[in-house]
């Protein structure tokens, strides 16, 4: 009997992590890499048939809150738009056909404070609660809406900015004791794209190496 392959979209702004996911979905899916130009209508008409759709936008560089303005008008708003253009023209189609997933995989600024990472918390914050939203309305339409809140990854130096560690303090304040990899966040990824996660949705899942756990130790 022969399975038919899912169709992956992956929207996802750091290479390392977008080769990851695309290696571990090789095996039972077909990946395709949207361009950063593509508007989500026409992703929409082109994969009409799409099983899952991944999002990642990267808005990390640490400044203080009064600095933000042209910082936001030139990154923040941009992404969280396309994220929710993507979700929402890419969904319509989900619910139509009673089936699929959308993962949003972010940081843990949406879900807690880091001094000097505003826009990071703005953009993930809003990205969390449109996933609770959207995962509400579209459940009884068979479509899951999940955030993989994921700690910073060796592939991505930390920067040393405001508010912030190095990566070393950063990976001593992890109870792991060493930065994510983007192999083991796609790992994630896929399991939460997959039918043995088919009764996660609307929530965040954490892939940070016990950060959160540690509460406020330092």
């Amino acid at each position: 009997m022969t399975t038919s392959r899912r169709t992956i979209l992956l929207d996802v702004s750091t290479p390392p992590l977008a080769q990851a996911l695309k290696d571990s979905f090789a095996a039972d899916a077909t990946v395709h890499t949207l361009p950063s130009n593509v508007a989500p209508d026409a992703v929409s008409s082109q994969y009409p048939s799409t099983d899952a759709l991944i999002l990642s936008p990267r808005v990390n560089s640490p400044q203080p809150a009064d600095s933000l303005t042209a910082t936001w008008e030139a990154a923040g708003e941009p992404a969280l738009r396309r994220c929710i253009g993507l979700m929402t023209a890419v969904g319509a189609g989900m619910v139509v056909r009673q089936r699929g997933v959308i993962l949003v995989i972010g940081g843990l600024s949406g879900l807690t404070g880091f001094p000097g990472w505003t826009l990071a918390s703005t953009l993930e914050g809003a990205l969390v609660a449109l996933t609770r939203s959207l995962a509400c309305e579209w459940s009884p339409h068979g479509v899951r809406v999940l955030y993989l809140a994921a700690s910073p990854s060796e592939e991505v130096p930390l920067e040393n900015g405001v508010g912030t560690g190095t990566t070393a303090s950063f990976t001593e304040r992890t109870p792991l004791k060493r930065l994510a990899t983007p192999e083991a966040i796609a790992k994630v990824a896929h399991y939460l794209a997959g039918e043995r996660a088919s009764f996660v949705t609307g929530t965040p899942v954490r892939a940070d190496g016990g950060w959160t756990s540690w509460g406020l130790l330092r």
